[in-house]
């Protein structure tokens, strides 16, 4: 659970600089719903709240990024030859191809762990066939318990018949009966 100063702390930990103001207007941008609120009315967010302000926070840092670059480029550039100016663009573009490569990338990332997550089916499965083995293993072990507990009972039910058939004679002497 984050606060929204937690946030900001956390992100500009990460390299993300921003400020609680900024983070405030995306949660409402954004419409992110506290999952919690305590008695002194502080908002609790959870983690897939922080990563969405994460998220837009990089892409919106990279989109300045790439305007800004295309800012300096455009002001480096004069119209002294058509290579210059080409190969500026193919500069700009592969930022941008960049940029959008790793959106793509994080989003993939996304869905993919929201979909197992929703599809526990397959950890379910997988935690069935753990928990089956293991209760197979058990239950081995417990039948070969009982029969040895079967065996024991059966030797103490021999000894307690052999010893009603001795009798005492004096101190330490035994008689055996037929």
């Amino acid at each position: 659970m984050f606060t929204e100063t937690n946030i900001v702390e956390k992100l500009n930990f990460f390299d993300i600089n921003c400020d609680i103001e900024q983070v405030s207007n995306l949660i409402k941008e954004l419409r992110l719903e506290p999952i919690f609120e305590d008695e002194d009315g502080q908002l609790y967010y959870d983690e897939e709240s922080y990563e969405t302000i994460k998220k837009t926070l990089e892409v919106k840092h990279s989109q300045f990024e790439t305007k800004e670059a295309e800012i300096v480029d455009e002001e480096e550039t004069t119209p002294q030859t058509e290579n210059s100016q080409t190969a500026l663009s193919v500069d700009n573009t592969g930022k941008s191809v960049e940029v959008i490569a790793k959106t793509i990338a994080q989003k993939i990332t996304e869905d993919l762990t929201d979909y197992i997550k929703k599809n526990l089916s397959t950890e379910e499965a997988f935690k069935a066939g753990i928990f089956k083995r293991d209760n197979e293993i058990l239950s081995k072990k417990l039948q070969e318990t009982i029969n040895d507990n079967k065996k024991l009972i059966e030797k103490l039910r021999q000894l307690e018949y052999e010893i009603h058939k001795f009798h005492p004679v004096f101190g330490n002497i035994y008689v055996k009966s037929k």
